[in-house]
């Protein structure tokens, strides 16, 4: 063995024997730092896996550089586009044959269906693929055949679904199963089961279906307009994206011709499949998920740097409390490095044990964060360890390196010399402070983020909204019901007692539902056009949802040109038509009050020249989300059913539980096939605000980890700082110093740093707040509650946590204080 490696040993040797020494005389030194760091490394650790897992969606996929999903926009050249991260299912027919870059292609769209097994009846989202669907995106099957699609009657099922329908895989192998899709009854037999795929999954199918013929003749399918599924394709090369691209706009304008908005209006885009994730979340919440993401993972960050500094300070203080004990070790001959280097390996021990428990507490709150946040993480336990690993050196080295400059520093002759432990002078007092304040900056900080996030996801579900939502329920999208039973089924629900109105309409609450967009101009008037959100309504809409008619009059019988169902096909053809609008439209379209827009005519779309007639102003409404700005809104009428409205029921004087038993009762007299599955306005919209909901109470979460870590921290160091000035507490209370003017003392000291962080923290706070509400239309004010109420809890916890602390030593008698030293 070489002289260095024999050093290097007789080095580490001496530093677990410290460490044990520690264990053994201070356990409570050992404890206290060793869960302040375990604290903040799982902390890090978690939030840095759902980081992780935020960034590396369809990663697993194997073969992934030649497979790209086709997004649309659609708007004229030079204007804003409205961006989709779906594709008209039009644009399939003769793709592939037309382009040759194009190796295989396939369609994925989603739909509801009822499935029948064994009796009972099930609503679940089914996917409507292609023949290539499984050649484009290979996922791996447990069991069944490859081309189990390209049969017209495959169905391949998630490994969840055959668990729950037929107990196993290989069970549900050759299973028939009972579909009713939009009142088409397909059996199919189930062919293959997929294994189970990793969370972090944008695809993630539980049942697909070979795309049936009957679709070819549905309106979804066939107007270029209509965006709903996806499409996959696989090139035959990377570099032939670029020619991929020019292909099809010049198959869009050879065959989009009867596209009313004209084939210069729709854009296509290749997504690869490493960026569908983050481009969906860009088009869904403007990037909000990944926001957070990277917002989680600096908290984590911030959490590990605040167990760091708790650590600097409670080793620099251990290091104060062995001053004679270095000093004679000097004078035996040990060297400034070796002592420097003992103090590092000690660290980087204490912070490879505070490692064991951070794994466990990892095993532990990844699951609740992931469920709570609704992330895809999962524990990737090499990753993890590895992580883990890479960040005891640095971690010890942070929190080491300032209490191994103290030691190795420590002057012999002085140490030996004084009549009580050594200090580090003002310049050393004023770094801990400024280190404590740094840990609590974060905590304050933290907890106003987290109070603020709660109250936006607060005010986004109970928010006035321009409609009353206490009593509105939905029966859900009306498409499976046969039109010839769905007129009678809604006046049945009618009928029901406690129903005061029932209507249909596209759009629900929620941004859930059908949409649709536009542009709109006065006629005759030059300028830009004006977006609009237009949807069409049944009888009773304004009444069912409690909409406040500003001027003019709402859509009756009485007048032809109110209802579309008198054979007008809109937007094509040049009809005239009674129209609704909203104050806000009535306001971009130039009028100074609501009832100056009566009777204004309105060019609508780019279709042929269609005058509309504007017969009412209702007021604004939000249906969508609170980060969006409300759209101005058009609104058409229809007496009869049409496609792809949802049902909306308004409830007074019963029980809404009651009501809706009756509501179930009617619904399944007239659609015994179908589920029934009701929904209040109340919870619709409360889902919605689930996001900023989870982020917040992540951020509680964080805050109390936070604030953990540094009353962990205060508290030793509180311990070590009253069991250093003992002697001077015994002089103190010999002179006559009383214990609750000792107590004061030690809490002004303590409470010197804290007072400002709460300052800087409420800055940072309300600036970092301020900021992140910009992104909303609807978003709360920043009053001062959170602001104080998290800054006076933050010094009342540290005047609790250090006064239990200095108390016993403030009451004990001058000689035993004095003697103890």
């Amino acid at each position: 063995m070489t002289e260095g490696s024999m050093s290097a040993t007789q080095l580490a040797i001496q530093s677990l024997r410290s460490l044990w020494r520690t264990f053994r005389h201070r356990p409570t030194f050992l404890l206290i730092n060793a869960c302040g760091l375990a604290l903040g490394l799982a902390t890090f650790l978690v939030l840095a896996s759902i980081a992780r897992t935020e960034f590396s969606y369809d990663a697993w996929i194997p073969d992934t550089t030649n497979i790209v999903r086709i997004d649309t926009a659609y708007g004229r050249p030079g204007a804003t586009l409205s961006e989709f991260q779906q594709t008209p299912y039009r644009l399939f027919y003769g793709l592939e044959a037309s382009i040759p870059e194009i190796a295989a292609a396939s369609r994925y769209a989603p739909t509801a269906a009822t499935v029948m097994l064994h009796g009972a009846f099930r609503n679940e989202i089914i996917h409507f693929v292609d023949p290539d669907f499984l050649k484009i995106l290979r996922y791996p099957l447990l069991v069944g055949d490859a081309q189990a699609l390209s049969r017209p009657d495959g169905a391949v099922l998630s490994a969840e679904i055959a668990q729950r329908y037929f107990g196993s895989a290989q069970a549900s192998i050759g299973q028939i199963l009972d579909f009713n899709i939009d009142g088409h009854a397909m059996r199919m037999m189930v062919r293959g089961v997929l294994a189970r795929l990793p969370r972090a999954t944008t695809a993630r199918p539980d049942i697909l279906l070979a795309m049936p013929d009957w679709t070819r003749g549905t309106e979804l399918y066939k107007q270029w307009g209509m965006t709903d599924g996806a499409l996959y394709l696989r090139l035959r090369g990377k570099e032939d994206r670029p020619a991929l691209m020019r292909d099809m706009v010049a198959f869009i304008h050879g065959h989009a011709q009867d596209f009313p908005g004209g084939t210069d209006a729709i854009h296509v885009r290749a997504v690869a499949l490493s960026e569908q994730h983050a481009r969906g979340d860009r088009i869904e919440t403007g990037g909000f998920r990944r926001k957070e993401a990277i917002a989680l993972a600096i908290t984590g960050l911030l959490a590990l740097t605040a167990a760091i500094i708790n650590a600097l300070n409670l080793l620099t203080a251990r290091a104060l409390l062995r001053g004679r004990e270095i000093a004679m070790r000097k004078v035996l001959g040990a060297s400034p490095v070796t002592l420097a280097g003992e103090a590092l390996l000690e660290a980087m021990a204490l912070v490879a044990i505070a490692a064991v428990p951070s794994m466990a507490l990892v095993e532990i709150g990844l699951p609740v964060v992931d469920t709570l946040g609704g992330w895809a993480a999962e524990p990737a336990y090499p990753w993890l360890l590895g992580l883990t690993a890479g960040a005891i050196v640095p971690t010890g080295f942070l929190a080491g390196a300032y209490p191994a400059i103290v030691l190795s520093r420590v002057r012999v002759g002085t140490v030996l010399a004084a009549s009580r432990m050594p200090g580090l002078g003002r310049m050393g007092a004023l770094l801990r402070a400024v280190l404590v304040m740094v840990q609590f900056v974060f905590a304050v900080g933290l907890s106003i983020c987290a109070l603020t996030v709660m109250e936006q996801a607060k005010l986004e579900a109970t928010a006035a909204r321009g409609f009353s939502t206490p009593g509105l329920v939905t029966v859900g999208i009306l498409d499976p019901i046969p039109l010839g039973r769905r007129q009678a089924m809604l006046d049945a629900m009618a009928a029901v007692p406690g129903v005061k109105a029932v209507t249909t309409a596209w759009t629900l609450p929620g941004g859930q539902g059908f949409a649709s967009g536009s542009t709109v101009r006065l006629e005759g008037a030059a300028g830009q056009d004006i977006p609009v959100a237009w949807q069409l309504v049944g009888p009773r809409y304004a009444e069912t949802l409690g909409i406040r008619l500003l001027a003019g009059r709402l859509f009756d019988n009485a007048h032809r040109l109110d209802d579309d169902a008198a054979g007008h096909d809109y937007p094509h053809d040049n009809a005239a038509r009674n129209v609704l609008i909203d104050a806000n439209l009535a306001r971009r379209l130039g009028f100074a009050a609501p009832a100056d827009a009566l009777d204004a005519r309105i060019k609508f779309g780019d279709g042929p020249a269609r005058p509309l007639i504007v017969v009412g102003v209702l007021d604004n409404i939000r249906l969508g989300s609170a980060r969006d700005a409300t759209e101005p809104a058009l609104y058409f009428y229809d007496t009869a059913p049409f496609a792809y409205s949802s049902g909306l029921i308004r409830v007074q004087g019963r029980p809404i539980r009651d009501v809706i038993a009756d509501l179930g009762r009617v619904w399944h007299g007239h659609v015994p096939d179908l589920v029934f599955t009701p929904t209040t306005i109340d919870t619709m919209l409360n889902d919605a605000a689930t996001p900023e909901r989870a982020l917040g109470q992540l951020m509680l979460m964080g805050t109390v980890i936070a604030i953990a870590i540094a009353v962990i921290g205060i508290y030793g160091l509180a311990s070590f700082d009253a069991a250093r000035r003992s002697f001077e507490i015994g002089i103190r209370k010999t002179l006559g110093a009383t214990a609750f003017s000792v107590m004061a003392l030690t809490l002004m000291r303590f409470l010197r740093p804290v007072w400002p962080a709460c300052l800087i923290g409420s800055a940072t706070a309300f600036l970092v707040m301020r900021g992140w509400l910009a992104g909303y239309d609807l978003r709360t004010a920043l009053t001062p509650v959170p602001f104080l109420l998290c800054s006076f809890t933050t010094l009342v916890l540290c005047i609790l946590i250090i006064g239990a602390q200095t108390w016993r030593l403030a009451r004990m008698a001058p000689a035993k204080a004095i003697r103890h030293n």
